[in-house]
């Protein structure tokens, strides 16, 4: 499969506070799915919206990620995301905005980068915060296989909290179209979440927006849904009467501690990115386990081997359960 994916999101700046440390750093979706594809050897051209001084900071640290191009659709861009995150002792994170970015515009696109949008394997669609509209994912659908990562779209602020709740995701789904895969945090349905097998009943009206769906528990691992019939798009592979299934997918810790800012971004490209390189979905979904566990523990940006990738995953492969959710 080809190997060249769009990623259509954006920055933040995070203050992190976790385990007694605080610091600041950039981050966002566009950071983290950006140099994860790169890093697995993807050809990775990011659509965003930022201001200025934010654009050469980040052109900086892509210099060493040479696969890595940038289209910022908005050059007059004032602002961006600046969150705080705290991190409880199980991991659990907890946050606020600070202040919000610019919208991606998208019909500001031409020239190569909408020559790039119309040639790429897939598009995975990650917003921080309303930056991205429904509407717009129901454009990109018609230009090819569609990713989406719900955790902007389960936001709302009040008083500079943050809220996430599957409230919020159904009511933006009722305007998405079905696409080839989404992907959603035990944070981003923290109103109902149990981080158990409970939650995959309450969030079924999501996976039938999807050919396939991973719902991920943070340290706990995650799940994914397998659609009812197989579809080349993805190579589900499965067999011609099978039910749709979930299966447990383990995570891969190496240490008690570490950071895990990030990591739902780094699974669902990692996700994409193995999908695109000839993954069927389970196999993929294994193996993104493992590039967004070694980030906790060995923080980001880490080499990618595919070699120890692939050692750690047949690991995993042996703790797989598949569910079937009645």
């Amino acid at each position: 499969m080809g190997r060249k994916v769009v990623l259509i999101s954006s920055f933040t700046i995070d203050r992190i506070e976790i385990g007694g440390s605080v610091y600041e750093k950039i981050g966002g979706p566009a950071y983290y799915a950006g140099i994860t594809l790169a890093l697995m050897g993807m050809e990775p051209i990011l659509i965003t919206s930022t201001r200025p001084d934010m654009l050469e900071r980040v052109k900086e640290i892509f210099k060493d990620f040479p696969r890595l191009r940038l289209i910022n659709t908005k050059p007059s861009c004032s602002s961006i995301y600046v969150f705080r995150h705290i991190y409880d002792s199980y991991g659990r994170r907890y946050s606020e905005i600070l202040d919000v970015g610019c919208p991606i515009e998208l019909e500001s696109i031409d020239g190569s980068g909408l020559e790039f949008l119309l040639s790429s394997s897939w598009i995975l669609i990650s917003p921080v915060y309303r930056e991205i509209e429904p509407e717009d994912v129901e454009r990109l659908t018609s230009l090819g296989r569609v990713a989406i990562d719900l955790q902007g779209f389960s936001r709302e602020i009040d008083n500079r909290k943050v809220i996430s709740s599957l409230k919020n995701i159904l009511k933006s789904l009722q305007r998405i179209p079905r696409v080839s895969l989404i992907h959603l945090s035990s944070d981003d349905i923290r109103d109902i979440a149990s981080e158990s097998i409970d939650d995959l009943r309450k969030i079924r009206s999501i996976i039938e927006k999807a050919l396939a769906t991973a719902y991920t528990i943070g340290s706990r691992g995650g799940y994914i849904h397998i659609g009812d019939r197989p579809y080349e798009e993805i190579k589900v592979e499965m067999k011609k009467d099978s039910e749709p299934v979930w299966y447990y997918i383990p995570s891969y810790i190496e240490m008690d501690t570490g950071d895990p800012t990030g990591c739902g971004d780094i699974f669902i490209s990692s996700l994409v990115g193995s999908i695109a390189m000839g993954y069927n979905i389970l196999d993929a979904a294994i193996r993104a386990s493992a590039i967004s566990g070694i980030r906790v523990s060995r923080g980001f940006p880490v080499e990618i081997n595919f070699g120890e990738i692939e050692n750690i995953s047949k690991n995993l492969e042996k703790k797989v359960q598949r569910i079937q959710i009645l």
